[in-house]
């Protein structure tokens, strides 16, 4: 990281260093080194950017690349080039650095938020013509996923555009044929063993996205030509006369020419090594690594969830409660089987009911009881994530700790899928935890302030401990009121805010054991398991459309997060997106 925002610096160090040792009497080859600069903040094909805000400041590196390219040429303009071969090679040299350049600043550009807006409003007026068919598209895209076809990149870049927004709507086809979406879902997926291809299908997508957002790939879709200026330049050097640009010293002559060796066969070396990079991608000019490592056995993100621990983050003794898991195929098909069941029922408000909808399935909530409470829509988010992620801690040591003696099962198969669902709970659990406290998901206190980290703690103690630890029962009551008013249903920012604030005192860990006990009196270890499951499915469905476009942009760079996944996921399977205020549901 410091060697990419340093490179500027050094940059422009190097060239006025250059600018002046030109000048001087046997140093003319010097010059000759300029251009391997420019070369070098051109960059590898396969980073163009570190972050998003490099895309959002693209003009910052248009003036950088007019500046530096305007040095450089100032350095091998006061140079004199006796030799026509020598001066060939620093000309193919110059172009190049500065094509490199100026394509990366191109890609930057055309990743800016306002290219990327322009460019979805100009699809977007393509799909509105006589010809749009949205059910033979949306039966397309299915077949695709379920036979591992791939769409295309255009499809590819125009899928990705909500990544853009922070609040993500649903797909035009999702939303004109919702009403026949259940019955495609029922037919092609649910009985099908290749719905589970879906994960595949969104890492094409959103490896897609990241190309076009960090990599030069939108420029290399169209011409390659890089590979052959390097080694031309090379041989050039090689025969070209550099007596008269060398230095008197045989040390220094020796050291120069050296060092102009070096820069021309690391010029190669980094074209060659982007090129082979490049065989990786879906439409690559080089293929020569899919026979090594085929395309369906590659990786495409990290396929780990992080685990943050509320408890563990207030033990002094506990350093590390950060840690990384793998997530398993069993609990990323659960996740999807859920998801396609809300389909074909046409529950297209799973993303905005919390949990909710898993209290009804199981009929394990009567109205005003501490289940129903935590998961209504009047609880602001990061105190219901709280309250259950308490909650799963306490069943699950208690379960570990002493066993469960309210309920046996002797089917083998009931165990195993009971044990799953319990240490999928508590893995969500733990990843929604780290969404919301570690990355300030939804969490408007936390998000403030010039030190996060701090400011998370101090949530998280008020949170725990309840702010206000006096036996007052009608003060109790009163934020009681306030925090878990479940017919108040959502309200401007400032009323959101005002929730946020009073949850800081409102004592989490009684209404934690509040609803630990009423797990405890579901009999079934099975039901009480499955129940937690789906709760955290919900919370995860409920969280992945409310990120924000930042969340899922910076993290893509860095390996890519589940939930983004999951958002990608409720985008093509339906119109799964939360209805904004004052639309209507489809």
């Amino acid at each position: 990281m410091f060697r990419y925002l340093s490179a500027d610096s050094v940059a422009i160090l190097v060239l006025g260093h250059l600018a002046v040792c030109a000048s001087e009497p046997g140093h003319q080859l010097v010059s000759f080194w300029a251009p391997f600069v420019l070369v070098h903040l051109g960059g590898q094909d396969t980073i163009t950017a570190f972050s998003r805000q490099d895309n959002e400041l693209w003009l910052r590196h248009l003036l950088n690349l007019v500046t530096q390219v305007a040095v450089a040429g100032y350095v091998v303009a006061k140079a004199s080039w006796p030799d026509v071969r020598l001066r060939a090679a620093m000309i193919i040299m110059f172009v190049s650095g500065s094509i490199k350049y100026a394509e990366r600043t191109l890609c930057l550009y055309l990743a800016s938020p306002e290219k990327v807006r322009s460019n979805a409003q100009n699809d977007l007026s393509k799909l509105q013509t006589p010809d749009f068919q949205p059910s033979s598209m949306t039966s397309y895209v299915f077949d695709c996923i379920l036979e591992g076809r791939y769409p295309g990149n255009d499809s590819g870049r125009r899928e990705t555009y909500f990544f853009s927004v922070d609040a993500p709507q649903n797909m035009l086809q999702s939303t004109t044929c919702a009403n026949d979406v259940p019955g495609i879902l029922q037919r092609k997926f649910v009985s099908n063993p290749s719905r589970y291809k879906s994960y595949d299908y969104i890492g094409e997508y959103l490896e897609i996205f990241y190309q076009y957002r960090y990599t030069k790939y939108p420029l290399r879709q169209m011409f390659y030509y890089e590979l052959y200026e390097a080694p031309i330049a090379l041989a050039l050097f090689t025969a070209a006369n550099k007596a008269g640009q060398l230095h008197p010293s045989s040390s220094r002559r020796s050291a120069d020419v050296t060092v102009s060796y070096i820069l021309l066969v690391g010029a190669i070396i980094l074209d060659a090594s982007s090129a082979a990079m490049l065989a990786n991608l879906p439409t690559g000019i080089l293929r020569a690594a899919n026979y090594i490592v085929p395309a369906w056995a590659r990786k495409r993100w990290s396929e780990e969830l992080a685990q943050y621990s509320m408890i563990k983050s207030q033990c002094a003794a506990v350093q590390a409660y950060t840690i990384r898991q793998w997530i398993l195929p069993s609990r990323s098909s659960i996740i999807l089987d859920n998801l396609l069941h809300f389909g074909t029922r046409a529950e297209w408000n799973c993303s905005s009911s919390r949990g909710q909808l898993a209290l009804r399935k199981w009929k394990a909530a009567a109205a005003g009881s501490a289940l129903d409470k935590s998961t209504s829509s009047g609880v602001d988010f990061s105190t219901s994530v709280l309250i259950w992620h308490i909650a799963t801690d306490m069943r699950y040591y208690t379960t570990t700790r002493d066993g469960d003696s309210s309920s046996i099962c002797s089917d083998d198969d009931r165990v195993k899928t009971t044990k799953e669902r319990k240490e999928m709970s508590r893995q969500l659990s733990s990843y929604i935890i780290y969404l919301v406290f570690n990355c300030g998901v939804m969490c408007l206190l936390a998000s403030q302030g010039n030190n996060p980290d701090e400011k998370v703690a101090v949530v998280t103690k008020l949170l725990l401990e309840g702010g206000n630890n006096n036996d007052d029962d009608d003060g109790e009551e009163t934020v009681q009121a306030t925090v878990l008013d479940v017919n108040q249903q959502g309200g401007n920012n400032n009323e959101l805010l005002q929730r946020a604030k009073a949850a800081l005192y409102y004592p989490v860990v009684p209404h934690a054991q509040k609803v630990a006990k009423e797990l405890i009196n579901i009999n079934d270890e099975a039901h009480r398991w499955g129940l937690t499951a789906d709760v955290w499915v919900e919370m995860l469905y409920y969280t992945a459309p409310r990120c924000g476009a930042a969340f899922h942009y910076e993290h893509l760079s860095t390996g890519g997060e589940f939930v983004t996944h999951i958002l990608f996921l409720m985008q093509i399977l339906g119109p799964f997106m939360p209805i904004s205020d004052g639309a209507s549901a489809p």
